[in-house]
């Protein structure tokens, strides 16, 4: 259609696209702009003003006081994005990002050809209940890092989130099959639970078993190789360390470090038996070849699950 010949056209900005994905809103404009960006509670929301602009040619803009919406059916955390034009003058296109389960949330912006990026890094909310006591044994899997906290970095420059996420949820698919296991993970995204929620999350459930998975490295001697496992004083965090760290010797046949005492947080003030595993160097070329395969993580999540089931007798 024609514009509507309004003389300022050239002073708006125009939005080509709003998407949401992997925690990032992205949206293409004509120009660089910084948006005014605030928070609301209740539900908390995230709300994005972008002045001096308008929808350009986007597939479904809403008129005067519609709304648009993308489809975040898909996304934890997320209730919805929607979108609208805020003001029409002076023109305003206002993003709500709707957050649900989420106790709070961390956000960085930044625009990279023509693409305001908003990255966010959401805390989940620490679920205080206890599961109902079903009799059956509480385990949970605590996959290292996350979202903001990338963990240490690999031989290939990948951050060891990734590594604990990806073999966590393997041994995630393993327990859920386990009928005397109520399983609870601390995370199943890439968002950042801080250590303190991790602690309490199972300190609350009463869990019986917790397990932290990360990956090693020594960036100065890419030469270290192998794998330990820690516990912190507890002698049934010890025994609870032994069990894993056999199975695993044995899965994936990486130099065994031993299992040694470690003042971790995470095993530290957990009251349960907690152990902290460090499977392998993500620094060491071959190992991290290793670790990364789809294969060598089944093998270690079998291990895992294995020594669980071992040390509560399943």
């Amino acid at each position: 259609p024609p514009s509507n010949g309004s003389g300022n056209e050239t002073a708006t900005n125009l939005v080509h696209d709003i998407n949401y994905t992997n925690n990032q809103l992205v949206v293409s404009l004509d120009r660089e702009v910084t948006p005014v960006i605030s928070t609301l509670k209740n539900p908390e929301r995230i709300i994005v003003d972008f002045p001096s602009t308008n929808f350009g040619n986007m597939g479904q803009v809403p008129s005067g006081a519609s709304m648009g919406r993308l489809d975040t059916s898909e996304i934890p955390g997320v209730t919805e994005v929607r979108y609208s034009l805020f003001k029409s003058d002076p023109v305003q296109v206002r993003i709500v990002i709707e957050l649900n389960n989420v106790s709070s949330v961390n956000y960085t912006q930044e625009t990279i050809a023509g693409k305001f990026i908003l990255d966010l890094s959401m805390v989940n909310q620490p679920t205080p209940a206890t599961p109902v006591s079903s009799g059956k044994k509480i385990v949970v899997i605590d996959p290292g890092h996350g979202g903001s906290d990338p963990g240490t970095t690999s031989f290939t420059k990948n951050p060891e989130k990734i590594f604990t996420l990806a073999l966590g949820l393997k041994v995630q698919a393993l327990l859920e099959k386990e009928p005397d296991i109520e399983l609870i993970m601390t995370r199943e995204t890439d968002i950042y639970p801080t250590r303190s929620e991790r602690v309490k999350l199972a300190n609350d459930l009463k869990a019986d078993v917790f397990v932290s998975i990360h990956g090693n490295s020594v960036t100065a001697a890419p030469q270290v190789s192998g794998t330990e496992t820690y516990y912190y004083q507890r002698e049934s965090s010890k025994e609870l360390a032994n069990i894993i760290h056999k199975n695993l010797i044995k899965a994936l046949g990486f130099t065994d470090r031993g299992v040694k005492n470690g003042n971790y947080q995470v095993i530290r003030e957990t009251t349960m038996p907690a152990v902290l595993l460090e499977v392998g160097f993500l620094s060491n070329k071959s190992e991290e070849e290793a670790m990364m395969s789809e294969t060598n993580q089944n093998k270690a999540a079998q291990a895992i699950v294995d020594g669980i089931k071992e040390y509560l007798k399943l």
